[in-house]
């Protein structure tokens, strides 16, 4: 019986064995990566390592409404104790009418009413030129008080202050030189009043400066009787006084 010979093995190219080498290494299983550890981090470490989330902006605070101030209860007009006074302004304007009254006259009335006013107390009085203008200039004031746009307010304003003056040489002192009676002492004042400023200031100061017998009513009340005629009665002075002679109490105490 005759032997088989074995056939030779070709061998096998190196490109074709590279090959199966590939082949066999892609078929291999991939190596288990390790299972991370179910070890859970600690809550306070992840609160820890949390970014802080940004403080949302306090809302600004409504500021508060003002209380509405409530208002003030209005007293009633009263009078002061000794009641109303005449302003200053109010006296300023009185003696200012006055004397735009007494420049209606000529300038030789006028020095004569200078004269008056100035001379030594105790002589004698040149009233000549004075007297023969007082009715002219009573008359101008009087018109300036009956304007119609003289308003009522300024008028009962302007016999205060006719009023104060005339009560406050209401005097026994200054009655001692011009003599007369109730009414006539009162008027004697009247004619103080009437020649302006000046010689009331001095017959105000001294007594001595009066002068004997020199009356003038109608300067007593004149503002009052514009009043009268124009609003239908006397005005309301507030004063709490009287023009009329012996009101002054204070100027007739023996002290």
């Amino acid at each position: 019986m005759a032997t088989k010979k074995r056939a030779k093995k070709q061998p096998v190219p190196k490109k074709r064995v590279a090959a199966r080498k590939v082949a066999a290494t892609k078929r291999k299983p991939a190596a288990k990566k390790p299972a991370p550890s179910k070890k859970a981090t600690p809550k306070l470490k992840k609160a820890a390592s949390a970014k802080p989330a940004p403080a949302k902006p306090a809302k600004p605070a409504k500021p508060a409404k003002p209380a509405k101030p409530k208002p003030a209860k209005q007293k009633p007009s009263v009078p002061p104790p000794g009641g109303l006074r005449p302003t200053a302004e109010e006296e300023a304007r009185f003696w200012s009418l006055l004397e735009d009254a007494w420049a209606t006259q000529s300038a030789e009335v006028n020095a004569a009413r200078h004269a008056i006013a100035t001379r030594e107390p105790g002589d004698d009085a040149d009233t000549g030129d004075v007297d023969g203008a007082l009715d002219a200039v009573l008359e101008s004031l009087r018109a300036v008080f009956a304007f119609a746009d003289f308003p009522q307010d300024e008028l009962v304003a302007m016999d205060r202050v006719l009023e104060r003056k005339l009560y406050e040489i209401d005097r026994a002192e200054v009655q001692a030189v011009t003599d007369g009676s109730d009414d006539g002492f009162l008027y004697a004042r009247g004619y103080i009043v009437a020649l302006g400023k000046a010689f009331y200031d001095a017959v105000h100061a001294t007594p001595a400066m009066a002068i004997d017998d020199a009356e003038c009513e109608e300067m007593c009340y004149l503002s009052a009787q514009v009043h009268e005629q124009r609003f239908g009665d006397y005005p309301e002075t507030g004063s709490e006084i009287s023009r009329e002679t012996c009101s002054n109490a204070a100027g007739w105490s023996p002290d």
